[in-house]
């Protein structure tokens, strides 16, 4: 079985303690461990022994899937013999692959896209069917006349793709409707910004989420939320169109091995246990989600609750129960979609585990998995208002220009002259020269940037990569030494910056997190941090240094959507394409480019790759580098910052401290970014002909550093 993160985080500072305390950076790093109550709870329970085990989720922590969160936190796992680590879902995380990999015992996927893995070979079944109904919706403003399928003929339509899709288009198909032909397909975010900027006719949402995301939203010309009046909603499920949507999985191979098959009966009745609470005590499960972290408010959090409930009560033969005619409709509509070549064979979902987990339940409750709750009763949200959760940034305020230290240079990015848009702004990529170990002027050094490219007029301020605390460590003792938590003191300083300037910054950190260290990039708001991105794609010795990330985020700002690489990252074309996948805008990419051996007259090879970007997923990206010479390494400069069309704006900075700006319009751009008639990279893109890579089986960046198992 596997071992918690937070125990190999505590025997990791345990470990290096010593080198802390005595590194330049010990006094600086803030570190804190913590045990679980499911966990104190396990240790205490009557059991023979505890089954640790860990379930992947489909996305990240919401109140979807607050039934485990439930369990874990009320000790329904700790009860049947269980330590289980909840691992979050996130855009890059596939759940059915981490599973199919053996890095979790449990996944949580929707039934065609656990079936197209296990198309391509992957040994996953499903064990419970949590949600006996769909979630999809398709919306549109009330006054676009969409009131039924077939009046989307000739629309432009939003789809997040990625099998999303597919619920969709075979109702649309049966509708008379057909996608390829008679609607104009756009890429959509996970959010509702095409619809509310009118980039799109319709759009996809999700019963419990998106939509409620509208009715969070305010609406400019009343200065009040949008209220369901203002929107025409086609419910696929109340249409006939109803997919199988969250389910529990596991690998077939693993249940046949010693008592896997009771572990994963006790997980399904547990989990059980914790989804039947959050339907008796919604605003307790709400509590235990929004304790967990969320990124989405309290009220929008309530909304989803009570939305998810509807998706699973009542549970016509109990909860998890298979229904043999939806799931056959279900497959259905993956094979007409083309995602499935055939319907799975019998052995793709087994009822045998639900069953015996709902003896235990009515063993323990006498029937407690059934509820009363009308199964024609639809989402109570078309009536009611929750509270908004959309943050807005502090608009930019600029302080007087002090004595400029740095050469400063300036440009202005549109077809024809310089920019007018409202939604057009300065973004500045702030060169600098950290010293390695030293965070307190580390600090001092990127605060006092900052400052000078918002008195330049800058909104955004980018510096480079591991600006914290330098990059060229010796051991993982010496960088576990220098990094700190979100909350320490070169964040804080970052933050304080911000509220004192208004402009929003970005930049590399050492972080500190659960006893791991990474190669981060933070976005840092004058409330706070907004976004963490932990460099995926170590280069060279970073991979005896730091611990890999594992996604790229997204995330709504009054500057777009912006995603972050760090470095190396450019080099591999997946990385910003994740990122343009989910709708952004704006890529930021601190870096620290060192000279490379092959380098030939013209660009540098870093510029390149920042330039082929850009151009290829049709974003901004503003790349800042550092300067100067750390432990023998010698660090070349080149910032820059590139247009949507791969053209540079700003730049390169000479290999000096700089601070170089450009006038970019991440907003205003989208429509025509999106209909460029030239070059559609996103819109011409055919991924089923593309290669499908297994999952891989290198080692882990910590297997190659005995000092780090």
């Amino acid at each position: 079985m596997l071992t918690s993160t937070l125990r190999r985080g505590a025997a990791l500072l345990g470990a290096f303690g010593a080198v802390a305390a005595l590194s330049a950076c010990g006094g600086m790093s803030e570190a804190t461990t913590s045990s679980t109550a499911a966990a104190a709870a396990a240790s205490s329970a009557d059991c023979a022994k505890v089954d640790e085990v860990t379930v992947v989720l489909q996305w990240v922590t919401q109140a979807q899937f607050a039934g485990y969160y439930a369990a874990k936190e009320n000790g329904d796992y700790a009860k049947r013999c269980l330590d289980v680590t909840i691992q979050e879902g996130g855009t890059n995380v596939v759940p059915q692959q981490v599973l199919a990999s053996g890095n979790a015992q449990f996944a949580v996927s929707h039934v065609i896209k656990s079936m197209a893995s296990r198309e391509q070979g992957a040994d996953i079944v499903n064990i419970s069917q949590t949600f006996e109904r769909g979630a999809y919706l398709q919306v549109s403003w009330a006054d676009s006349g969409i009131t039924s399928l077939t009046a989307l003929k000739g629309t432009t339509l939003g789809s997040w793709g990625g099998g999303n899709e597919l619920t969709l288009f075979a109702a649309m198909k049966a509708s008379g409707v057909d996608p390829a032909k008679d609607v104009t397909v756009v890429q959509q975010p996970f959010d509702m910004s095409l619809l509310l900027n009118r980039e799109a006719d319709s759009v996809q949402a999700k019963t419990y989420n998106e939509y409620a995301q509208l009715l969070e939203t305010v609406n400019p010309a009343t200065g009040q939320l949008y209220q369901p009046s203002d929107f025409s909603t086609l419910d696929l499920q109340d249409l006939g169109f109803g997919t199988l949507e969250d389910g529990v999985y596991a690998q077939q191979a693993w249940l046949e091995q010693g008592d896997n098959a009771d572990i994963a009966t006790r997980f399904i009745a547990a989990t059980d246990e914790g989804w039947i609470h959050c339907r008796d005590d919604a605003d307790s499960c709400v509590d235990t989600v929004v304790a967990q972290g969320s990124a989405l408010g309290r009220s929008h959090q309530a909304f989803m609750m009570n939305e998810i409930n509807k998706l699973i009560w009542p549970s016509t033969s109990g909860i998890g129960a298979m229904s043999k005619e939806a799931w056959d409709r279900t497959v259905q509509v993956g094979v007409d979609g083309g995602v499935l070549a055939a319907a799975p064979d019998a052995g793709a979902y087994r009822t045998d585990l639900n069953d015996a987990a709902l003896e235990l339940l009515e063993a323990d409750g006498g029937g407690r998995q059934r509820s009363q709750l009308d199964p024609r009763h639809r989402p109570a949200h078309r009536g009611r208002q929750v509270g908004r959760w959309v943050r807005e940034g502090a608009p930019p305020r600029n302080l007087p220009a002090p004595t400029s230290t740095h050469p400063t240079t300036t440009s202005d990015h549109c077809p024809g002259g310089p920019m007018t848009s409202g939604t057009a702004f300065t973004i500045a990529c702030a060169q600098v020269d950290p010293v390695i170990g030293d965070v307190e002027a580390n600090a001092d050094l990127t605060t006092a940037a900052v400052r000078e490219a918002a008195a330049a007029g800058a909104s955004l301020v980018v510096l480079p990569e591991c600006a914290s605390a330098g990059w060229a460590f010796h051991d993982y003792a010496e960088s576990l030494a220098c990094a700190q938590p979100l909350d320490g003191p070169v964040v804080r300083a970052w933050q304080a910056v911000a509220d004192e300037t208004g402009a929003w910054v970005c930049g590399g950190i050492n972080e500190l997190s659960d006893g791991r260290v990474y190669n981060s990039a933070v976005l840092v708001s004058p409330r706070g941090v907004e976004s963490v991105y932990r460099k995926v794609h170590l280069w060279n010795s970073e991979k005896l240094v730091f611990d890999r990330g594992d996604s790229f985020p997204v995330v709504e700002t009054p500057f777009g959507r912006v995603g972050m690489i760090i470095c190396y990252d450019a080099w591999f074309p997946e990385s910003t394409r994740s990122l343009a996948l989910q709708g952004a805008d704006l890529v930021l990419a601190p870096s620290d480019w060192v000279p490379n051996p092959h380098q030939q007259p013209g660009p540098s090879l870093a510029n390149v790759m920042t330039m082929a970007n850009a151009h290829s997923n049709q974003v901004y990206v503003a790349a800042c580098s550092r300067v100067g010479t750390e432990r023998g390494q010698r660090f070349i400069g080149d910032s820059v910052v590139v247009g949507h069309d791969g053209w540079v704006l700003a730049g390169p900075a000479p290999d000096v401290p700089a601070i170089l700006t450009a006038r970019i319009d991440p907003v205003g751009s989208r429509r025509a970014r999106r209909e460029d008639p030239f070059n559609r990279p996103l819109g011409d893109r055919e991924p089923t002909a593309y290669v499908h890579e297994p999952p891989p089986t290198a080692p882990s960046s910590s297997s190659l550093d005995p000092t780090r198992a």
